[in-house]
């Protein structure tokens, strides 16, 4: 808004500065700012972009641009899954610290993932979002309160991870690839899993919309809670589409920026006089935004015979737009429920 006022000659100044200034005057130390510099995931060009006051080239043909995600950063809490620690100390008690309780009986809680099991900085991240989403009239208010991304592991210790998250969130639903590397972690989540850690012994879990998926399952007492996408040219449009619609319309939105996440922290959790360790957990899920928002506006749009897709550009990556991508699918269809059946003729159309 101010940057508008100050464009249009309003008496208004807005400006970026690097984060030279901040150490010269004394509102950054050098501790807090070789931290920042070892996060791990803390890429260069995120750095840049939100501390150096330097600017990404997006290139004309981003499909998604940075003012689209921004003007939906608007959450301050974040959703925190426990450590294990935490899990075993609170396990039974009654009220556990990271539960939640629910405003409506049709709110969902959905899980979105892409799956990649190679490790290393060349390749793909596994990226998990954790999502609230509360209806509004005939739309769903989404919210991204959590995002982790798992650089190598197996497909056991993924499905593990998945079935962590959806019992910590209390979730309805898992969304995810279930083709190529994702259906060997379909097949892992489809069996009984013992952690060890927390000495907790998981149902298993199968998909509920494709019959040739949820035949890999054996067990007939499989929860049926998993919604498998196996992208095509026509989903890869649908994806694309749908997640510029709900930036556009406001559906979707995702947590501040990690100086006001930080500000938050400082006021809420005694942030400043943490170890390092936790300060990068609590501060964990505003960098993994940042790092889905920089990876979603760096791809490029292609024209298919079904419309478009997002691809990625050099070594850029998509895994956290393709987690994000699957989960607003499936909400915006979700959706439907909530629309009420029109009237014809004063009867209620039921076709």
């Amino acid at each position: 808004d101010y940057v508008e006022k100050m464009l249009t000659g309003e008496s208004s100044f807005a400006c970026n500065l690097p984060y030279d200034i901040a150490l010269k005057y004394g509102l950054m130390t050098q501790t807090r700012l070789d931290e920042i510099l070892e996060d791990p995931n803390m890429t260069e060009e995120a750095f840049l972009m939100e501390y150096g006051a330097m600017f990404y080239d997006f290139g004309d043909g981003a499909y998604i641009k940075p003012s689209d995600i921004i003007s939906n950063r608007t959450i301050v809490k974040p959703w925190y899954p426990p450590t294990n620690v935490e899990y075993v100390a609170e396990k039974t008690k009654r009220n556990k610290s990271w539960e939640e309780e629910r405003t409506s009986k049709e709110e969902l809680r959905v899980i979105g993932c892409d799956i990649a099991l190679s490790q290393g900085d060349k390749n793909d991240n596994t990226v998990i979002h954790y999502s609230v989403s509360i209806p509004k009239g005939d739309k769903y208010m989404t919210d991204i309160r959590y995002s982790e991304a798992i650089n190598g592991g197996t497909s056991k210790s993924i499905a593990l991870r998945l079935k962590q998250l959806y019992y910590d969130g209390d979730c309805d639903y898992i969304v995810m690839d279930v083709a190529g590397l994702g259906l060997s972690v379909l097949d892992a989540l489809g069996e009984y899993t013992y952690d060890e850690e927390r000495d907790i012994k998981y149902p298993p879990m199968c998909c509920f919309n494709k019959e040739d998926k949820k035949e890999r399952c054996g067990y007939k007492e499989a929860l049926p809670i998993i919604y498998g996408i196996v992208a095509n040219e026509e989903i890869n449009n649908d994806i694309a589409v749908t997640l510029k619609a709900s930036l556009n319309n406001h559906t979707l939105k995702f947590l501040v920026n990690e100086f006001e996440g930080e500000d938050w922290l400082n006021e809420n959790k005694n942030f400043q006089i943490l170890d390092a360790s936790e300060k990068v957990r609590l501060m964990y899920p505003y960098v993994q935004t940042t790092l889905t928002q920089m990876e979603i506006v760096k791809l490029q749009t292609e024209l298919t015979r079904k419309g478009i897709k997002l691809v990625e550009f050099g070594s850029n990556r998509k895994d956290r737009y393709s987690a994000l991508g699957y989960l607003n699918l499936f909400i915006r269809e979700k959706e439907n429920k909530l629309k009420k059946p029109k009237m014809k003729n004063n009867f209620f159309s039921a076709w």
